[in-house]
């Protein structure tokens, strides 16, 4: 079990290296269509992933989107290898948001 911790770590420290200091808070005006249903279809799963996408590629998202697109991304993925890859980087962004909590509630 370690070894997954440590790919997690792994993963979170190439995440700063690719985003660096994003905004914990950033889903404000997104309509994630889809995930209010218990199971939602594939295409609401592509178009709440795009709209994430487009909110990344604008530089109007925080680390909300980035963690909702992930979720769409690994949920739509078949090959199981590649579905664990995207759980590893879901995981890391989970621990990416604790910590920006952390900062926020130490006042920091």
């Amino acid at each position: 079990m370690n070894h997954i911790f440590e790919q997690i770590a792994a993963e979170r420290k190439r995440q700063d290296e690719k985003w660096g200091d994003i905004p914990l808070l950033g889903t404000e005006g997104i309509n994630y269509l889809g995930l209010s249903r218990q199971y939602p279809d594939r295409d609401s799963l592509l178009n709440t992933g795009t709209n994430c996408l487009n909110r990344i590629e604008n530089g109007i998202h925080g680390w909300f989107d980035v963690l909702l697109r992930e979720l769409c991304i690994t949920a739509l993925e078949d090959d199981p290898i590649k579905k664990r890859e995207r759980a590893i980087t879901v995981c890391a962004v989970g621990v990416q948001i604790i910590e920006a909590l952390d900062r926020q509630i130490e006042g920091g």
